[in-house]
């Protein structure tokens, strides 16, 4: 058959088909009826290969094993399974179905968590039968060990007492777990210590906490300084997708199918920036402070001041995770440098009562300089937190998010970018007669990754002749009184009432 002799749209549909396959197409077909056929199918096969390679891709995004597990489970078709040994199959998949289910009709099955860990070079969907195939001896001998550790472990689950549960959580370094959430925990008990899951009740358990102090004092804190807003995982999902209502708590749909099912199409860049917020988040609730201070009770609180993006006379209270931006640090002069050129300083609260006064009081958590021009462009370079995980000095992801909600940008929108001339050192005025120790992680001059929505820095240079004209570390040291220089450099903390 010839191309010019069929339909329009038999022309559109064999249009979209790489050339070669065009005419192996048009040769075999006599007519165009067998033709419709052919492409019919053809298009059936390329649709699932299209399917897979979307999942891959989205698949390839996901960092943690756990979570690429709870991929595979809402993914993985079982149809995929059908070469295991079907017996022990049936008969593990009915024990995840009577026994290990949530209110919420959501269960947790381990054998996705293995498929993830035996997939090490992520090929898993490209294809699932093949990959299961090459793989079903571990597979079987796994499900084999599981159904005999259900039949062992079962009875024992249920027994356990308090005291050999308190015993298990601290062998596994979760001695801070509060007792009130033993009934819970022994509710989930599979014979060992699930500790994704413990963690998520501990994160739900310490939220409620937090939140319950929120609602009873956030009139004084309101009062104490009306810019305040309260962020969680749950809000910051909401507000960044209007309209859309997110489920938590254990074995609910990950953020990803929720979103599809209430008509939102996310990027894989903002599901993967979503994912590291919930993890930071996750941290903060869970492990809470790097320093929990003297003399007060720590209130997990995230509170973000919305409207004062000001550089504070000094910083050294506000550097978290071993910044140098204090004195005698390497960058001890650093902030007044970016004062000068217009840099602002995002600040969060964490809340809190003094111990025996019981006074509310109002504690700094985590700061981020970022620069935005007259346009509303913005860059920044993350943050550094006083919360208790690895990236209390990076949180790139975290912090993107945080000024997409702040000023109505995208995450799409943050692409890497070329930092600000800002020197490193010890930079002098150009007479030699004055100098600041400069370090700065928004600075072209170090290997800091820098995300903006335009590329707003490249304007932006610190000069010897600036070094005249911006103040520094000992222009305030012989401008204050010794009482209230004091008070600056060691203050991290505020009574509010």
């Amino acid at each position: 058959m010839k191309f010019e002799n069929l339909s329009d749209e038999l022309k559109v549909r064999i249009g979209n088909l790489k050339e070669e396959l065009q005419n192996e197409l048009l040769s075999i077909a006599n007519n165009e009826k067998e033709l419709e056929v052919s492409l019919t199918l053809v298009e059936a096969v390329l649709d699932k290969m299209e399917d897979l390679n979307d999942l891959t891709k989205e698949y390839h995004e996901i960092k943690h094993v756990r979570k690429r597990a709870e991929f595979i489970q809402e993914n993985f078709k079982g149809s995929c399974l059908g070469v295991l040994n079907t017996d022990n199959l049936i008969k593990y998949q009915d024990y995840y179905l009577t026994v290990n289910i949530d209110k919420d009709g959501y269960f947790v099955n381990p054998l996705p968590l293995i498929l993830a860990s035996l997939d090490k070079e992520l090929i898993i969907f490209q294809d699932p039968e093949a990959f299961v195939n090459n793989h079903k001896q571990a597979i079987n001998k796994f499900i084999e060990k599981s159904l005999k550790r259900i039949e062992t472990k079962e009875p024992q689950s249920k027994a356990i007492t308090y005291i050999e549960l308190r015993s298990k959580l601290y062998n596994e370094n979760m001695e801070y777990v509060p007792f009130k959430l033993y009934p819970k925990i022994k509710k989930i008990y599979k014979g060992y210590i699930d500790k994704f899951d413990v963690t998520e009740l501990l994160v739900e358990f310490n939220q409620k906490q937090s939140d319950k102090f929120w609602e009873t004092h956030k009139e004084d804190y309101l009062k104490f300084n009306p810019n305040l807003k309260k962020f969680t995982y749950k809000s910051m999902v909401e507000e960044y997708f209007k309209g859309f209502k997110l489920a938590e708590g254990l074995y609910t749909p990950k953020l990803s199918k929720q979103l599809s099912k209430q008509g939102f199409k996310p990027t894989n860049k903002e599901l993967q920036y979503f994912g590291e917020v919930k993890d930071y988040l996750n941290d903060y609730y869970s492990h809470g402070f790097n320093r929990s201070g003297k003399n007060i009770e720590n209130i997990t609180l995230f509170l973000v001041d919305t409207k004062n993006f000001k550089i504070p006379t000094l910083v050294d209270s506000w550097a978290f995770a071993g910044s140098c931006h204090k004195y005698e640090g390497a960058g001890q002069d650093s902030h007044f440098a970016m004062d000068y050129l217009g840099f602002n300083f995002l600040k969060a609260y964490s809340a809190g009562y003094t111990k025996h006064s019981k006074k509310p009081i109002l504690r700094k958590l985590y700061r981020s300089y970022f620069y935005m021009n007259e346009s509303g462009d913005i860059a920044h370079a993350g943050a550094y937190s006083n919360i208790a995980t690895e990236k209390n000095k990076t949180a790139y992801e975290f912090t993107t998010v945080l000024y997409c909600l702040l000023f109505d940008k995208k995450i799409d929108d943050f692409k890497e970018i070329e930092g600000a001339y800002i020197p490193e050192g010890k930079f002098y005025n150009r007479e030699g007669d004055r100098s600041m120790r400069l370090w700065c992680n928004m600075s072209r001059e170090n290997s800091y990754t820098t995300l903006g929505t335009d590329d707003i820095l490249s304007s932006v240079h610190f000069k010897k002749d600036d070094v005249d004209s911006s103040k520094n570390y000992r222009d305030i040291i012989r401008e204050l009184d010794v009482e209230v220089f004091g008070k600056l450099q060691t203050k991290y903390y505020e009574i509010i009432k």
